[in-house]
C-alpha cells in the first residue's frame, strides 16, 4: 500500500481560475476580471436600440428588463 501517490494527486493546491491564458509565459487574466469584462461589453451592446431588439427577438421574445 505504500509508495508515493501518482504526480497528479500530489500538487492539490488550488489554482487560480483564469478567462484568458498566454502560454509562452504563463501570464493570465483572472476570470473575475475576464467576466467583469465580458459583463461591462454586453452591457454596453444592450445600450444601442437595434442590438437589444436584436438580443430580445434571439433570447425569445420576452423583453429585456433595465438597467442596461
Amino acid at each position: 500500500m505504500g509508495g508515493e501517490a501518482p504526480r497528479r494527486w500530489r500538487d492539490c493546491s488550488p489554482k487560480p481560475a483564469w478567462g484568458k491564458f498566454r502560454d509562452g509565459t504563463g501570464e493570465f487574466h483572472p476570470l473575475e476580471h475576464h467576466s467583469a469584462d465580458v459583463a461591462a461589453c454586453f452591457e454596453a451592446l444592450l445600450r444601442d436600440p437595434v442590438l437589444r431588439d436584436r438580443f430580445e427577438r434571439a433570447g425569445g421574445g420576452g423583453g429585456l428588463q433595465p438597467p442596461y
